[in-house]
């Protein structure tokens, strides 16, 4: 559990903490003039400021306790300031991925932060669409792109409930200057497809 900082004033001050239950939370605050100190108990129910000269007024707002593991689109969080980053293994690489608990959802929310068209991250529901980073909630998502590159051939779903993700993108290439293969689902029939590479990844 975190402590989320908010102040009041015309300054501002910035930081960020390790949550002890994993991940990284950002903390954000505002005051006025002078020189900054802060503090606060590691049961989260108490923090302070103190200026210099002026006033500041920085005290505990809310929380927002940071999961263990990177969350997915059915965990529950409890609604409050401030974003838990993640560093996840994903098809492009470890990419830096976060998310917030919305007041009105209250499930963890991923943040749209841009990312390689087609990438996803192996056991999990993140995935890039349009350019942003995103994680579906809800009834029907997309069935997650596979975890290893598809057989050029093999079936895939290309519509309909269950149907994967418009592309699938992978570092599979032995072109060192085009190593991001793109994988997509070619519809052969009503409700069957064969798995195509549009790049030379795959074979």
């Amino acid at each position: 559990m975190v402590t989320i900082l908010r102040g009041l004033g015309a300054a501002s001050l910035t930081g960020s903490l390790v949550g002890s239950c994993g991940g990284t939370a950002v903390i954000d605050g505002q005051g006025q003039g002078g020189t900054t100190s802060t503090s606060s108990t590691s049961s989260n129910t108490n923090a302070s400021s103190s200026a210099s000269s002026g006033q500041i007024s920085v005290t505990t707002e809310d929380t927002i306790n940071c999961p263990d593991e990177p969350p997915g689109p059915d965990t529950p969080c409890q609604a409050g300031p401030g974003i838990c980053n993640y560093d996840v293994v994903c098809q492009s690489g470890t990419q830096p991925i976060s998310f917030t608990c919305p007041s009105d959802v209250l499930l963890w929310t991923i943040e749209p932060t841009a990312c390689t068209p087609c990438d996803s991250c192996p056991g999990t529901a993140y995935y890039c669409s349009g350019g942003q980073w995103v994680m579906p909630q809800g009834s029907n998502p997309p069935s997650p792109c596979p975890n290893e590159p598809p057989v050029p051939g093999s079936f895939c779903q290309p519509e309909g409930m269950g149907a994967v993700w418009e592309c699938c993108g992978y570092l599979c290439s032995d072109i060192p200057e085009d190593p991001w293969g793109v994988a997509v689902c070619k519809a052969t029939s009503v409700g069957n497809g064969e798995w195509v590479f549009e790049t030379s990844c795959g074979g």
